[in-house]
């Protein structure tokens, strides 16, 4: 089984002050169990660290800390999913025709990631957004 996680459950993950640490957790170690592959695309990886080192709510790490939690435990754990140019191009195309602006961009991305890797499940907090994009791959939206 194909997992690819979002920023949003990323961050849940391993933030233990989110709301929804303890789901996230729960999840993640269902998952393992059931001896899934865990995913993230690579655009993922700048976002993670942004808002880790926002200073807002209980996002205020310092950027020798979100490097740490990047390199020591998410490279771990995740494969990153890379998307080229002519990723880009086509989610950029696909956001065109559907009059998609802003930052639904990057759940685009994802969800590109998402396809190139066949994922069975995208993991994610903005399943509403998610669905804005989601003719860009079959996999299941799961919130956990």
């Amino acid at each position: 089984m194909k997992i690819l996680f979002d920023t949003s459950t990323l961050i849940a993950l391993f933030v233990t002050k989110h709301p929804n640490h303890q789901a996230a957790i729960n999840y993640f170690l269902d998952a393992k169990k059931r001896e899934a592959t865990f995913y993230i695309c690579t655009h993922t990886l700048a976002e993670f660290y942004r808002h880790l080192t926002s200073g807002r709510k209980y996002l205020n790490y310092s950027p020798a800390m979100a490097h740490r939690l990047i390199t020591e435990s998410i490279a771990e754990l995740f494969i990153s999913v890379p998307l080229n140019e002519n990723d880009y191009i086509e989610v950029i195309s696909q956001l065109k025709t559907a009059s998609l602006h802003g930052a639904i961009i990057y759940d685009g991305l994802i969800a590109k990631a998402s396809a190139k890797i066949q994922a069975d499940f995208v993991a994610t907090y903005n399943v509403e957004d998610f669905q804005r994009v989601w003719k860009l791959t079959s996999s299941k939206l799961v919130e956990p």
